[in-house]
């Protein structure tokens, strides 16, 4: 799977698309010089991907996809923008990198972008016109990586194209798109009632909600109250249901609320690495401490980091 954007058309959408199926139609029939018909079946055959059970698209969520592709001027016969099915009647719109390119280089206040890359992170710089400073974003490999074939052959520039997507949301506020592997578990909490952590969908809305309302008020304990009202199993379905950036959010905040400040910072991030019990957990632990002395805007001591390499080795990372 490439890096792109999704957006998600709920069964209620679709049916309201049904009114503008017509026009939407022949207008994109006469933009690309397709006979109405002929358009529609190769949407359906070429664009739109079925359902996991085999099922292909209705006219009505071919026309909700060609709301989203007119919405955002993309074009679907090159690739800028597709659809897959979802299981209970809605439709994700997949923006394809192309159409992500598109979509910030046609941007009037797009002034650029620089990256800084390496094997466990990349940063990605996005600068506006009109803003004095730019939008800083990391995305981190521990994070994202997937057991698929882009990431295992190609994770520096699936990781790039991550960070590039995550910048770009932040910087100019494009509402309503996710990139795949978040489409996949928004997918996947459709079909919640048939995993072991009994959480449905409507609760588990309200959990992240809460806690994203607690990051967004800077208020720890509450953030606290929520994440501790959960089993262990249940705060790992909810970790793997939150979109990279919110996971990020989530640490900072949590950092925020269990580090020291000042000369505390040094052993508490010294116990704090030598506790860790496995690489995850130690680059989960690294990232905390870095936010750490990041947020009291220090450096991190070349001793700190010492204590981290050295235990990274001990466990055979």
């Amino acid at each position: 799977m490439s890096a792109e954007a999704t957006q998600v058309i709920t069964a209620s959408e679709v049916r309201q698309a049904a009114t503008e199926r017509k026009s939407l139609v022949e207008k994109f029939a006469a933009r690309y010089g397709i006979e109405p018909n002929r358009m529609m079946a190769t949407l359906r055959a070429t664009v739109i991907r079925p359902a996991r059970d085999g099922t292909e698209a209705t006219n009505e969520q071919i026309a909700s996809f060609l709301i989203v592709a007119n919405q955002h001027d993309l074009n679907p016969f090159t690739k800028e923008i597709h659809a897959f099915l979802g299981a209970r009647g809605g439709i994700v719109c997949v923006v394809g990198l192309d159409g992500w390119a598109k979509k910030i280089n046609e941007h009037q206040q797009f002034d650029g972008m620089t990256f800084e890359q390496d094997d466990e992170k990349c940063t990605c710089t996005m600068y506006r016109k009109d803003r004095k400073y730019p939008t800083v974003h990391t995305e981190y490999l521990a994070e994202c990586k997937r057991p698929t074939e882009p990431w295992n052959t190609h994770p520096k520039r699936m990781l790039k194209w991550k960070a590039l997507i995550q910048a770009a949301r932040i910087a100019f506020s494009f509402a309503g798109v996710y990139d795949p592997d978040e489409a996949e578990q928004i997918i996947a909490a459709e079909a919640i009632d048939v995993t072991p952590v009994k959480i449905g969908p409507k609760k588990l809305r309200e959990i992240i909600d809460g806690m994203l309302a607690a990051v967004k008020a800077e208020n720890a304990a509450a953030l606290q109250k929520i994440y501790s009202s959960l089993s262990s199993d249940e705060q790992l379905f909810v970790w793997e249901h939150l979109r990279s950036w919110e996971r990020s959010a989530i640490k900072r905040l949590q950092g925020a609320k269990v580090a020291p400040d000042g000369p505390g910072l040094v052993p508490w991030s010294v116990e704090a690495i030598k506790a860790s019990k496995d690489h995850e957990a130690l680059q989960a632990t690294w990232r905390l401490v870095q936010d750490a002395f990041a947020e009291a805007d220090l450096e991190v001591p070349a001793d700190v980091e010492t204590v981290y390499l050295d235990r990274k080795a001990e466990l055979g990372a």
